[in-house]
């Protein structure tokens, strides 16, 4: 387990009200909590939230929520049904349809469950070429995601 001071370092997180609102908001699993903030600690996986400036709303699409569960993997942040507010059910399947193209891994660590990107997808960002990916048929169809990504990572080298 972290102290805060730890876990700001780890995530690379400036004030502590980042990690203040975040614990109101409860979107980092497994804190122990205390009666003041320097009494808080985190597990030794934990993850900053997801926090999209674009932010997800109620009205997301699902094509738009999968490419933000991919940046949330590239960018090693945690995500969950909440942030994306869809049920568990759908949430599950999101994960499902990503893994099983091998867009994303998932994994548990401290008894949390961890969204991963996977070693063929080393890209910085998000943008609307890989949101374009994620959402065509031939994709979700077919889940040949690799030779579409490298090809896609070759032309932006």
């Amino acid at each position: 387990m972290m102290d805060i001071e730890a876990y700001k370092a780890k995530c690379g997180i400036s004030s502590s009200r980042y990690v203040k609102g975040w614990l109101k908001e409860d979107l980092i699993p497994g804190v122990r909590s205390g009666p003041s903030l320097e009494d808080f600690y985190f597990p030794d996986s934990a993850r900053r939230p997801y926090r999209y400036r674009g932010k997800i709303k109620p009205a997301t699409d699902a094509t738009s929520i999968r490419a933000h569960i991919v940046n949330a993997c590239i960018r090693r942040e945690h995500i969950t049904k909440e942030m994306c507010f869809a049920t568990q059910g759908e949430f599950n399947r999101m994960i499902e349809d990503l893994t099983t193209c091998g867009l994303i891994s998932f994994r548990v660590e401290d008894n949390i469950t961890y969204y991963d990107s996977t070693s063929g997808f080393y890209l910085s960002r998000v943008d609307s070429a890989i949101l374009q990916i994620i959402s065509s048929k031939y994709l979700i169809a077919n889940c040949r995601p690799t030779n579409i990504l490298q090809n896609l990572c070759n032309r932006e080298n």
